[in-house]
């Protein structure tokens, strides 16, 4: 069955933000090192940080029993629409036209990247993700707020847990090279149950991706949501 259109009553335009904890606690948890006490492992050459993430499920308990599993996601880079002339070169700044969410209504889903580098003073702006996601509304079928929508750009030395039932867009990886992913999440095999999936139909919603915006670390981006009426 085809999933259903969502039409927003106007266009929005939402600016992608660095990512960081206290700002995508509403959705889920971001995964990196955390500041808190760690335990020091393996003959004094290790610090252990525990339970850093939830991995847990809900599934009911008339459903198919779910599978703990572990997946590899190799996504490549997307194109973004330029902002103007002068960023048009630019692969890592742009508009991203979020055409699709989803949720896994019963699951956590973790997304943990493999080989991309943490940003340095050096070098501020190797390949990045963009992680989009949007509260539910309190409807039925409760479809994804779009006016509530954030964008977060997050870079090697993170990684991300979508909360279970959390509205999110397909991983979208930005930059020139293709970025292999460890996607920890439960499945039962049940479509229905696994992801389910809204078209953005009408005007849709514009993320703009701004390299140097805000004030965070290294330079990186910042911004607050938007709306074009």
């Amino acid at each position: 069955m085809s999933p259903p259109t969502i039409y927003p009553p106007r266009t929005i335009t939402v600016c992608a933000a660095p990512l960081t904890p206290s700002d995508f606690g509403p959705f889920g948890t971001v995964i990196q090192v955390p500041g808190t006490a760690s335990a020091t492992v393996n003959q004094g050459t290790a610090q252990k940080h525990t339970c850093i993430t939830p991995f847990t499920d809900t599934y009911p308990i008339t459903a198919p029993r779910a599978a703990a599993n572990v997946n590899l996601f190799l996504c490549k880079p997307r194109s973004l629409l330029p902002l103007d002339a002068v960023a048009a070169d630019d692969v890592s700044s742009g508009i991203f036209k979020v055409k699709i969410l989803e949720r896994h209504p019963y699951t956590t889903q973790s997304f943990i990247p493999l080989g991309l580098p943490a940003p340095t003073r050096e070098s501020p702006s190797p390949s990045k993700f963009l992680v989009i996601v949007a509260p539910t509304l309190s409807k039925p079928g409760g479809p994804p707020d779009l006016q509530g929508l954030r964008a977060f750009v997050a870079h090697g030395n993170q990684g991300v847990t979508y909360g279970a039932g959390t509205w999110h867009a397909p991983m979208v990886v930005l930059g020139e090279r293709e970025v292999v992913f460890v996607v920890l999440v439960h499945e039962n095999g049940v479509e229905s149950d696994d992801c389910q999936e809204v078209i953005v139909g009408g005007k849709g919603v514009d993320v703009e991706v701004r390299q140097g915006m805000g004030s965070g670390e290294y330079g990186l981006w910042g911004g607050e949501a938007k709306a074009k009426l």
